[in-house]
This record gives C-alpha cells, sequence and structure tokens, in this order.
C-alpha cells in the first residue's frame, strides 16, 4: 500500500515538472527579443576585392530565401574608429536617406527585383579606396511585439592598379637593359620580368616608394640577352586582390649591334625606323589612290564636247591622261604614262612594339 502511494506521488511530481518546464518556454516565447531568427544571412567569408573606380557586390542572402521585401534591412560600414555609418536603409519597401552617410550618397542600391528571392546584396558604385572596411548587413523582421534580426559582416578590400611603363636604357656588354615602371599602386605590388616561353628573369634593381598618399611606385631593371623572339613582359601583381597587369615590349635584333649605346642613342635610332616606316606608308597611300585615280580616268567619255580652253587659236591638242608623278625609286613606262613604281611590304622588324594587357587574376 504505501509503496504504490508511493509510486502516484511520484508520478504527480514528475507531470508538475513537465508543466513548469512549458510554462516557461511559453514566457521565453512570449519575451520581446526572446524568439529564435526564422532566417540567417549569409554573406562571404573571404574578403572582397575591388579596384578603385570599378563598382563592386556585397553579397548578402537570406537562409532560407524567404521574402524580404517587408523586413528592414541596414547596411552599415565601421569606420576606423570602429563608429558605424549608414550606408544603406531599406524599409517599408522602400529606400530612405535618412542618417545616411554623405560619402555614399547616390552610390547604393539594392536588387530589388530580388528582394523577393531573399537577396539583400548591396551594390556599390565607383569605389574609393576610403569605402574599405567591415559592412555589417543586417535584416530585420519586425512582428506585434516581436523583432527578429540577423547580421553578418563583409569585408571589403580596395587597391589602386595602373598600366606598368617599360622602356629602353641602353645596351651594355651583357645585353639590353630594360627598365619597368608601375605608379600609384595599393597597396604594396609584386613585381616581376618574364620572358616569352614565360621563363623568370632576375631583376638587377628593384626600387619601391610610397608617397604621403600611401600609394606605391615601383621601378625595376632587368638585362636580358637576345632570344629567338625577343619578347620579354613586365608583370605587376595584387595577390590578395587578384589583380594583375603587365606590359610586353619586343626588342629589335638590330639594337643589340649597339653595344655601349645609351638610351639617347637608341632613342634616335628608333625614330628613324619609325620615320621610314611613315614614309613607306605615305608612299603606298599614294600609289593605291595613284592607280585608283587612273583606272577611273579610262573610263571618260572622249565624245563630250572640247573646253573652251581647248577651242584656243594656236593650242595644240593635249592628252587627256592623268598626269603622273615621279617617286624616288619608281620607274615610269613612258608608253602609256603609267606608274610602275614598287609598293612593297615594309620590313617591320626594326620597330619597337610594345602590348599592354589588363587582366584579372581567377
Amino acid at each position: 500500500m504505501l509503496y504504490g502511494n508511493s509510486q502516484r506521488r511520484n508520478q504527480v511530481g514528475l507531470n508538475l515538472s513537465a508543466m513548469l518546464v512549458l510554462l516557461l518556454c511559453l514566457l521565453v516565447l512570449l519575451i520581446p527579443g526572446g524568439i529564435t531568427a526564422e532566417f540567417e544571412l549569409i554573406g562571404s567569408p573571404d574578403p572582397i576585392g575591388a579596384v578603385a573606380g570599378d563598382d563592386v557586390i556585397l553579397p548578402c542572402t537570406l537562409e532560407p530565401p524567404i521574402n524580404a521585401e517587408f523586413l528592414t534591412v541596414v547596411w552599415s560600414v565601421c569606420d576606423q574608429k570602429c563608429i558605424p555609418n549608414l550606408v544603406h536603409l531599406y524599409r517599408e519597401g522602400r529606400n530612405l536617406n535618412a542618417g545616411k552617410n554623405p560619402s555614399y550618397k547616390d552610390r547604393t542600391m539594392l536588387f530589388e527585383e530580388e528582394l523577393v528571392k531573399g537577396n539583400v546584396s548591396l551594390k556599390l558604385f565607383g569605389v574609393k579606396l576610403e569605402d574599405e572596411g567591415s559592412y555589417t548587413c543586417r535584416a530585420v523582421k519586425t512582428g506585434v511585439g516581436v523583432d527578429s534580426q540577423e547580421e553578418t559582416v563583409i569585408h571589403l578590400s580596395v587597391g589602386m592598379v595602373s598600366i606598368p611603363d617599360v622602356s629602353i636604357l641602353g645596351v651594355n656588354d651583357t645585353g639590353m637593359v630594360l627598365q619597368c615602371v608601375a605608379k600609384s599602386w595599393y597597396p604594396e605590388p609584386e613585381l616581376e620580368w618574364r620572358e616569352s616561353e614565360g621563363q623568370l628573369l632576375h631583376a638587377d634593381v628593384t626600387q619601391t616608394d610610397k608617397d604621403p598618399d600611401g600609394r606605391y611606385t615601383v621601378r625595376s631593371k632587368v638585362t636580358v640577352q637576345k632570344t629567338d623572339t625577343n619578347m620579354f613582359t613586365c608583370r605587376v601583381e595584387l595577390q590578395g586582390l587578384n589583380q594583375t597587369r603587365e606590359t610586353e615590349i619586343h626588342i629589335p635584333d638590330q639594337l643589340y649591334l649597339l653595344k655601349g649605346a645609351s638610351y639617347d642613342s637608341i632613342v634616335p635610332t628608333i625614330a628613324i625606323v619609325a620615320g621610314n616606316m611613315a614614309i613607306f606608308i605615305g608612299v603606298a597611300v599614294f600609289c593605291y589612290f595613284q592607280k585608283k585615280r587612273t583606272s577611273s580616268g579610262k573610263h571618260v567619255d572622249h565624245d563630250e564636247p572640247q573646253s573652251s580652253a581647248q577651242m584656243l587659236p594656236g593650242k595644240e591638242d593635249e592628252p587627256h591622261g592623268q598626269d603622273v608623278s615621279v617617286l624616288p625609286g619608281s620607274q615610269v613606262n613612258e608608253d602609256d604614262g603609267s606608274d610602275s613604281g614598287a609598293c612593297t611590304d615594309s620590313d617591320e622588324d626594326g620597330d619597337v612594339v610594345k602590348k599592354v594587357t589588363d587582366s584579372r587574376l581567377v
């Protein structure tokens, strides 16, 4: 009998404990802010890289992808003093400018057609170096006495790049001396020289300078030997931002013969070659139009009335063919008056060729 009473008391105690736990759960649910979030925000675990002047998208999506049209979406950035600055505010179906940092005016947008899919990513136009920092994406769902919100942080890294300039400094006993200059880079870049087959070249000297604005200028010199292609590349890279710029230069074989020549003596040589090329192009163009005029003159109707000048007394009839100018090196066929000067292709081996590449590493 006593054993049965003890069992009943234990059962009642268990029932009371279960009821208390249930009541506590109900109280937690009724407390504002105590509700478990209905969603979470997915950003980017890795920093987002951008080049100054470009547009960039900071990813932020709801999971599960619920409709975000009636949520409050807040984008902010933490400055150097960790004070949040409002970048973009979307609430009650509208984009609001109240409290927005002036430096972001007319430079941000949400993809409103994607809100229904839970996409609350931010697009930032015309990125500046000052935009670098940690951005917070916050989504808030307001209910009756209950607010549910989630947030995630995305870091934006901003860099500056430029096209490297490659020039010939001169020729010494060991080869051709080239120089590459990359100006106004941020952060500090890496510079390397390569042959046409991709083989890394050892630079003679590389110097890096930093200006008061924090931008870097890199200068590098390399001595190269004559190769099958005589193609050499200066490549500058920002590994953290997956950005690379390179300039390729072709060295004519003739320049390797100018041992001991300096840049000042090589430049006139290149100018002479370029001048010869310009003369040839001019001759070729003249030949083309001369032949075109001669060809069109053959179709002139000789039955047309003579001009008043031809009707003057004492004037002998003159041929109606086109005048032909004799160019240096050309020959004239006296039988038909046509120009038989040779218009041949030029030899471009003496020309210095540069090729610039602007690319992003994958």
